[in-house]
């Protein structure tokens, strides 16, 4: 997960360990630092990646198009996980490359959404959304 907020990271931690597929989970603070981790953990890189909008030294629109650049990583399922929501961000990020856009919002909800996302990643069926099932909300309602 690249996320610069320490609660978001406390919460999406939190929800992870309550879902029953086991998981481990690495936390990289700002974008430069993840494509830093990304290029020199070849041997053990990670099966999926949440990745904030905002961050410091890099942002997830930078990191997203750096990642898809890069034969060893460009596979790795994306997944962008920021509080903002906005069309042309949506657009930018899907024509990117990114598998969704998770919209932060109700905890309880984060659940069977990350529940989801790893089951099918688990059975291999991950495959990149169409644009109009590209957003998952998190809202109840």
């Amino acid at each position: 997960m690249a996320e610069d907020d320490e609660d978001d990271q406390f919460f999406f931690n939190r929800a992870l360990k309550k879902i029953t597929i086991p998981t481990e989970l690495t936390i990289i603070g700002d974008g430069e630092s993840l494509l830093e981790y990304l290029r020199t953990k070849q041997k053990k890189l990670p099966d999926l990646l949440f990745l904030d909008v905002n961050m410091p030294r890099k942002n997830g629109l930078e990191c997203l198009n750096e990642i898809k650049m890069l034969d060893v990583i460009k596979e790795i399922p994306v997944i962008i996980y920021s509080t903002s929501l906005n069309d042309s961000a949506v657009d930018e990020f899907f024509n990117a490359g990114a598998y969704c856009y998770l919209k932060k919002d109700v905890f309880q909800v984060l659940l069977p959404q990350l529940q989801s996302i790893l089951t099918n990643l688990g059975e291999d069926n991950l495959k990149k959304n169409k644009r109009d099932q590209f957003v998952l909300s998190l809202k109840t309602h």
